[in-house]
Order: C-alpha cells, then structure tokens, then sequence
C-alpha cells in the first residue's frame, strides 16, 4: 500500500457502476439534499446506557465495563446465546417503518472490527454481519439509505467505551502511546476488516442502499499522531477505490476532534484526485463541567457556532452524532461504575443538581420540555446549514434524552422536522 500508488490510480478516470435494485444510495446529493439521519448504536457494538438490561444480568461488583469484558466474562458460547437474541430483536423491521414515517432518510449503522476480524487474544463472538445485512435490507424496503461505521478498531482508537474496550481519556505522553489502533499489527488487521466491508457493500449489490462506509468512529486526535491518522485514511482510501474493483461509494471520515473547522480543508480534495469525501463531525454538550453549567441561551449559541463553521468547510460535511442532553444523567452514560458531573459523583467536585427531574418523563418540568425542544429545534437548523444530521440514537432503554423514537413520543422532537414552535434560533 504505497501512498504514491494509491495517489496516481486515484486520478484515473473510470466507468460508472450498473443501477441495481433502486437509484444508487451513493449518489445522494450532498451539495443540495439533507440528511436527516438517526444512528442504530448499541445493537451491533454494546455500550451500557443504551442497553442496561444486558449488563444488569450480571451480580453487583461483576459488571462488565464494555463489549470486550462482556464476552470476556461470559466466554464465547454464553455470550453468543445472548447477543445473538439481542441482535436478533433490539431492532425489526417496524422500526424502519417507523423510521420512514418520522422522516428519516439516513440511519448510521456502527459495528465493530471483531464482526470481521480478531486479535488472537480477543473474547468476542462473531455473526453480526448477518443481521446487518439483514437490516441493510429493512432498509431498501422502507426508501432508508444506511452508512456502515466501523465504530470499534483493534487496540482502540479513543480509550471509551463505544470503541469495545474502555480505557481512559487523557491526554499524557502514556495515553498516546497506549491508544493501541496505531500499533501495525492493529493497522493491518483494520484495513483487513475494512476491506472485507468494501468488498462486500462497497459494490453493486449493495449500492441502492449504501450511501456511505465510515473507516473509523471518532480517534482522539489530540492524543494521537494525525500523520499517522492522515496516512491511515489514504490507505483506507485507496483500498476501497481500487484493491479489488472499484467502489464508488461516499467516504466518510471521522474529523478527530480537530477544533478548528477548516483542519481538513486541504485533505484529500478533489483537485488532489479523491472523490465523494464526506467529513463526520460529532456535538454534544455534556462532557465537561462548564458544558453543564451553560444556559439554555448559551448552548444554543455554541450550536449556531458550529452551524456557521460548517458552512464555510470545503468538504461536504455531516453532523453524524449530537443529541437532546443538557444533562449526562443518563445511568452509566460515562461508563459503568461512574456516577454524573451533574451531581458532583464523577469528575467535578461541584454539584449542580439532581437528576430524576431530566431522566424521568413524568418529573419533567414546563419548563424542561420547552428548553430540550428549543434545544432540539435549534441544533436541526445549526447542523442543516451543510448536509445534514445524524441523531444519536433511534432508542434506547431509559435514556430518554438519548433516544429520537421516545422523544417524538413526548413532543420535544418536531414532527415533521422542519415543524417549529420557536423562532429561528440561529443567524447564518
């Protein structure tokens, strides 16, 4: 995989893939067309909050912290029986139906490397690349395009729980060095799983209901070597344009937690020879102390902000995760065995308050309910301003700020989406 090599193919011209089934998802007009997207987190890669059920199953003092200790834990035949039926049930194919009723026309499917591919120390069962066909199909029945996300990459490409395997998020010489996804062994088993997604739904059978392969979920790139990560992405480029046929499909790439909006700008352009890049931006507004003390007003303004800075990127670009939590109340959001900042129990010594009037439905407040729709009404105009947004996520079990189908359900997520009960929020 030489970068040079990669480079000169891509600026061959080629032939245009054979319509199959419907009109190629992939053709999907970023320039005119939104996304209006939800994510289908935790079925395919485990992450507590959204399913506290599977873990709650284990004896106090016992509970697995993330996928890799789940399997770990129950050994291979135990945890097949059970992620088996949750695969087979957490989603059917009403939900797509009810998906396509609500508007939606993207769903952002994340899966991890071990569906494809293992390390030879790894717990974890294999089988989910069955039922993610199966709901690529759910998909093409409901009019739904869908981008594969590799979520999770071997030795970890963030630390956090939605990688498979927790570690910590620092930002130490020894946290750089301990983000394993840039060791070689774990590059190349990577590119190893990512070529096998290629081959499989990077081609025609897949190309009415694909509209994007995602080569990795959010790497930290404060704490990682962004040449390295840069490298990576043209590799992975390249694999997927050229290795075995070529593949025509959007490009999606993570934007690393690179602050300034215009980082990429001069990536992988199309005058550089690289086609259909999509740029993924993620935007919540919980994770740190001051995060949780900001008003209403002031949330909002950060989401305007944003809005505006995507406009003036060079590459298409997705908001591809945000949410409607002013709050991380929701149980074990910040990892299993970790309380809330919000009540003073996990990283700030300062409490701000309780958290039944945000996590249960029947505590809401007047009040509360008018500022998660302002919220929500303000972020779908901010994250339209480019191509579009992906929710996160379609369900869950309790995390109702988390969750689009409960939060249509209660009214605070406009239907259709472009309803508004507020004035536009945002000036661009």
């Amino acid at each position: 995989m030489k970068l040079a090599f990669l480079l000169s193919i891509a600026a061959l011209a080629v032939a245009a893939p054979t319509i199959h089934k419907r009109e190629k998802a992939f053709d999907w007009d970023y320039e005119n067309d939104k996304i209006h997207g939800v994510n289908l987190g935790g079925w395919f890669l485990l992450e507590p909050y959204i399913t506290p059920s599977l873990f709650d199953a284990f004896e106090p003092g016992e509970i697995p912290v993330d996928d890799y200790h789940y399997h770990q834990f129950l050994g291979k035949d135990e945890a097949k029986r059970r992620l088996e039926h949750h695969w087979d049930t957490w989603y059917q194919e009403s939900d797509f139906e009810e998906m396509a009723n609500a508007g939606i026309n993207t769903v952002r499917i994340p899966i991890g490397y071990w569906a494809y591919g293992l390390l030879p120390d790894d717990p974890y069962v294999q089988g989910q690349d069955f039922y993610l066909e199966r709901a690529l199909g759910w998909a093409r029945n409901h009019g739904i395009n869908a981008w594969i996300d590799l979520h999770g990459v071997p030795g970890s490409q963030n630390g956090g729980t939605s990688s498979g395997k927790r570690g910590s998020y620092e930002s130490s010489d020894e946290f750089r060095e301990s983000l394993g996804y840039q060791r070689y062994e774990n590059v190349a088993l990577t590119l190893t799983v990512l070529q096998k997604i290629f081959d499989k739904y990077g081609g025609p059978e897949f190309e009415d209901v694909i509209s994007g392969i995602q080569f990795m979920n959010e790497p930290l790139g404060p704490a990682s070597d962004m040449t390295f990560l840069k490298n990576f992405y043209t590799w992975a480029y390249g694999n997927m344009r050229f290795m075995n046929g070529i593949s025509y499909n959007n490009v999606i790439l993570s934007d690393a937690f690179q602050e300034e909006a215009s980082y990429w700008d001069d990536f992988m352009t199309l005058e550089q020879g690289y086609w259909d890049v999509v740029l993924d931006h993620h935007h919540y507004r919980w994770r740190t102390p001051e995060d949780l003390a900001m008003s209403i007003d002031e949330h909002m303004e950060v989401a305007c902000e944003n809005g505006r800075q995507h406009m003036n990127e060079y590459h298409w670009n997705v908001v591809g995760e945000w949410s409607g939590a002013m709050t991380d109340c929701a149980r074990w959001l910040n990892g299993v065995g970790h309380g809330s900042r919000w009540t003073g129990e996990f990283n700030n010594p300062e409490k701000i308050g309780t958290c039944e009037p945000y996590t249960q439905v029947d505590q809401w407040t007047d009040e509360h309910r008018k500022n998660l729709r302002r919220f929500i009404e303000g972020q779908i105009d901010a994250y339209s301003t480019a191509s579009g947004w992906l929710f996160w996520n379609w369900k869950t079990e309790n995390a109702i700020e988390w969750s689009m189908s409960d939060l249509i359900k209660e009214g605070v997520f406009p239907q259709p989406f472009d309803d508004r009960q507020f004035p536009p929020q945002c000036v661009f």
